[in-house]
């Protein structure tokens, strides 16, 4: 039996994507509750909204609150004692929650966090029933610092290991490409058919970075598939998704998919400054630019990867064999490496290929050994 939630903010309407969390959590979100006042600090949600909150959950079974707002360890303790026994939940807890299962860096942020709030419970129960003497702190205190001192320890050396799981990873590529969207809007038959992999389509999926090499025309693509983007990337999100940052900075181009305009250009202005290649955006049925991006049609998947051809770095060439088996031999690998466009044979075998950037001087090279020339010739429609 699933369990009921409801659903709190101060700020009005929440984001798609945080009630398919916490319904990916195992919770049906019954309610959204909000009040259009200044919050409490004691709670960060105004006075009045905990008034109803507190009614609400008196008169149901509610097993959880999430809260689409960030909630200190005091505010959450305090919350909590206001309320009726509810497991309460920030925004970023339900984020961390989702990942957590297989992304370690969240696992491990959400037991810091865990380990925070309990502290705090801790400290407070203590300061109230005197048991804590004015110059030092209980057992208890101590050991929660202790702990919360490994995790951190343990945070930096996972972080470091999520880098470099998506950098030193799938060598002898001639491009990386990285698949980023908001948490929901990702196609699973775009994801699919990109990577080869099946999708699920669930929010915030896969939880971290996840590398399939693949070919998209001439060029041999390492693409990086990622859990969706909190709009703004915020300190908070960012700090759990390192490979996703990796990523970012390591690609030649990346793929932004929306579900609609908004939150497609909210997503390409949070990432275009931390890639250095070009952005595709995709939009489902996309007929019309956005602030003149141009997006692709995200229910083709070929449109996609035409884009992406056009927009990786590549060369056109004209190249001038003599007949021979070295050049057989070389006309084959090229088949299997880079698009060829044409081949005419004779006394003489000329192609018509499209390489990638950084295979140019290798090839023109290579022809030259086998007695031969390359000449370079203008990209394909000019």
């Amino acid at each position: 039996m699933t369990d009921t939630a409801f659903l709190a903010s101060r700020t009005g309407p929440l984001p798609g994507w945080f009630e398919a969390t916490v319904a990916a959590l195992g919770y049906e979100p019954a309610a959204t509750l909000t009040v259009d006042r200044p919050e409490h600090g004691r709670y960060n949600l105004p006075p009045g909204l905990v008034d109803r909150v507190a009614r609400r959950l008196g008169e149901t079974d509610a097993a959880f609150l999430g809260v689409d707002e960030l909630l200190h360890p005091g505010q959450r303790v305090d919350l909590e004692a206001a309320l009726p026994p509810v497991t309460v939940r920030d925004r970023r807890d339900v984020v961390w929650r989702r990942l957590a299962a297989a992304n370690p860096v969240a696992e491990r942020s959400l037991a810091l966090r865990d380990a925070r709030v309990e502290r705090r419970r801790v400290a407070g129960a203590e300061r109230d029933s005197n048991r804590q003497s004015p110059g030092g702190s209980g057992d208890r205190v101590g050991e929660l610092d202790r702990r919360c001192q490994q995790l951190r320890a343990d945070l930096e050396t996972l972080r470091t290991e999520a880098r470099e799981r998506v950098t030193d990873t799938h060598g002898g590529v001639d491009a990386r490409v990285v698949l980023v969207g908001p948490p929901t809007a990702l196609s699973t038959a775009l994801r699919t058919a990109l990577t080869d992999n099946d999708a699920t389509g669930d929010p915030f999926g896969p939880a971290r970075p996840t590398t399939t090499v693949t070919t998209i025309g001439p060029h041999k693509v390492a693409l990086t598939d990622t859990p969706g983007l909190v709009a703004e990337l915020p300190d908070w999100y960012t700090g759990v998704v390192p490979g996703t940052l990796a990523a970012l900075e390591d690609a030649s181009a990346a793929v932004v998919v929306g579900e609609r305009h908004d939150p497609l250009e909210r997503c390409c202005r949070a990432v275009e400054d931390r890639v250095d290649g070009p952005l595709v955006p995709v939009l489902p049925g996309a007929d019309s630019p956005v602030a003149g991006r141009d997006p692709v049609d995200g229910a083709t998947p070929g449109a996609v990867r035409s884009r992406l051809a056009a927009v990786l770095p590549s060369s056109r060439l004209a190249l001038s064999l003599p007949y021979g088996d070295e050049t057989h031999a070389l006309v084959s690998r090229l088949h299997d490496q880079v698009t060829v466009h044409t081949v005419e044979y004779g006394e003489t075998v000329l192609l018509d290929v499209e390489v990638p950037a950084g295979r140019v001087d290798r090839l023109r090279r290579r022809v030259g050994e086998l007695g031969g020339e390359s000449e370079p010739q203008p990209p394909a429609g000019r």
